[in-house]
């Protein structure tokens, strides 16, 4: 149902007010892929990721879409100016995705020779390599060995805010 505002005839503004939020959930397995535990952390989009979901809405704006995944050793909270991981650690992995309503998922592992540190942070990105950084989630530390692997699931949504 949509809703009929006044102001609209009349030449008004009608304000909307959207909100992009998410989380990270994290998997660790061992090598014979048992489960060996779970992390779930919500993250913060960045003024630079706002900005980019922005000109990827707007006709004739450019803008690039999330197309890798990363991590971090770095910890802390973070700031809408945060425009990197604090401690960017191994390659960016490019990210599977599916989107469900206003849902986005994006997806991606790391093998057991792959970012064996302590872990503690996880961005969206739109470049294997600098680029901008959509979004972070700091995180419990997983200390990743040559014996684990790790599965990310990077959620995104926009919500119509109060």
């Amino acid at each position: 149902m949509l809703a009929y505002d006044s102001a609209c005839e009349s030449g008004g503004e009608v304000e909307v007010k959207l909100r992009a939020r998410g989380f990270a959930r994290i998997l660790a397995f061992d090598a014979d892929g048992n489960l060996l535990g779970e992390r779930r952390s919500s993250n913060m989009v960045t003024d630079a990721g706002r900005t980019q979901i922005m000109k990827l809405i707007s006709a004739g704006q450019g803008g690039t879409a999330i197309s890798h995944g990363g991590v971090g050793t770095g910890s802390g909270a973070t700031a809408t100016n945060t425009t990197a991981l604090v401690s960017e650690t191994g390659t960016r992995k490019a990210v599977s995705y599916g989107l469900t309503g206003g849902t986005a998922d994006y997806t991606w592992s790391y093998a057991t020779s792959e970012v064996n540190a302590s872990l503690q942070e996880v961005g969206l990105f739109n470049s294997s390599s600098s680029g901008t950084l959509f979004a972070r989630a700091p995180h419990s530390a997983i200390n990743k060995d040559n014996t684990m692997t790790l599965a990310y699931t990077y959620e995104l949504q926009l919500q119509t805010a109060p």
